[in-house]
């Protein structure tokens, strides 16, 4: 406040120094009109006096009331000629003898009808900005949904996004090769091996991993491992520490629960990742149910992408790295359409 103080005084003495020199173009000034609209036979230098000293005791009023406060803040390219005409011109032309504790109460009420009028506030007078008042600017622009950031380093090949802390790629390529913690199998319920991607990486993995599968306990209807669900095995000869088993919806006409079934079997993936011990930090997802099981494949890529996403940012910083790995040109192209669209 000091500070204000001092650039108030400095104000003063520039403005009465201005004044005197030359009183017509002063009140141009000061009024915000034409310096043309006065001359000296209408405005003479007490009266130009009264209006640099009035002009000055504004300012002072101006910064000691919070309100003013919330204003300065509100308008960050507010200049000292603005001011002056929120201020001083829409008043009568001032008489000389006028007592300046008057005006400053008459200045106090303009004040109160201006903030009203723009900010629908009450300022309190004589109340000074402290450490504990909170200094608010304007409420910022609320913004919507956003696109994400795609990088595409290998075009037609890989491409990546950030999701918080979690990268999530999009890779043409064989996911029995990535060295991340898990990949994800399409299995069958009875996690006995069969042909596609399921059977691939059952030979990548070598006999071990079926035995693992068979090792795992069938329920009521002898199965091991429900539509919807995921298993947790060891990788054994794979790159990959483990394989989550997940058995996908086969498609039918989109009327029997498909998509709820496809978006479980990746919660499911993604929770079994999570409890793991050691956490599973980096997984590896094929583009399941999209194979013999005939789901379509931009809608079960539409799931897939959303269903991960709204994991990961409702659990962020569980995961550094999400890969969807597409062994075809048309799985790639889905995928990287599909990424593209997406808004968060």
């Amino acid at each position: 406040m000091k500070v204000y103080r001092i650039l108030c005084g400095l104000l003063f003495l520039s403005h009465t120094i201005i004044a005197h020199i030359s009183p017509a173009t002063y009140a141009g000034w000061v009024r915000g009109v034409d310096e043309a609209s006065y001359t000296a036979e209408r405005t003479d230098r007490a009266d130009i006096n009264l209006v640099a000293h009035y002009y000055v005791m504004a300012l002072q009023s101006f910064i000691t009331l919070e309100g003013a406060y919330q204003y300065s803040l509100a308008q960050p390219d507010n200049n000292l000629k603005e001011v002056t005409n929120y201020f001083i011109k829409p008043w009568p032309r001032l008489k000389r003898g006028q007592e300046m504790p008057v005006l400053i109460q008459d200045l106090k009420k303009r004040l109160d009808t201006i903030y009203a009028e723009k900010f629908a506030i009450r300022p309190t007078a004589g109340v000074r900005p402290s450490a504990s008042t909170p200094k608010k600017g304007p409420e910022p622009a609320k913004k919507g949904p956003a696109a994400l950031s795609i990088v595409e380093d290998v075009p037609g090949k890989m491409l990546y996004t950030m999701i918080g802390t979690t990268k999530i790629v999009i890779l043409q390529g064989d996911i029995t090769e990535q060295k991340v913690d898990a990949i994800v199998n399409a299995a069958k319920p009875s996690l006995e091996g069969g042909g596609g991607i399921d059977g691939a990486i059952h030979r990548a993995a070598g006999p071990q991993l079926l035995a693992a599968c068979l090792k795992i306990p069938k329920d009521n209807n002898g199965v091991r491992c429900p539509t919807g669900q995921a298993r947790l095995t060891p990788g054994f000869k794979l790159p990959a520490k483990y394989v989550i088993h997940t058995v996908g919806p086969e498609w039918s006409d989109g009327n029997h629960d498909e998509d709820a079934l496809l978006t479980s079997c990746y919660t499911s993936c993604l929770k079994e990742a999570e409890k793991a011990q050691p956490p599973i930090k980096s997984i590896a997802f094929c583009a399941i149910s999209t194979g013999i099981y005939g789901f379509p494949l931009v809608r079960a890529t539409n799931i897939a992408l959303t269903t991960v996403i709204n994991f990961i940012k409702q659990h962020p910083k569980v995961f550094n790295e999400i890969i969807f790995v597409c062994w075809q040109d048309s799985d790639y192209a889905a995928y990287a359409q599909v990424v593209r669209g997406i808004k968060i």
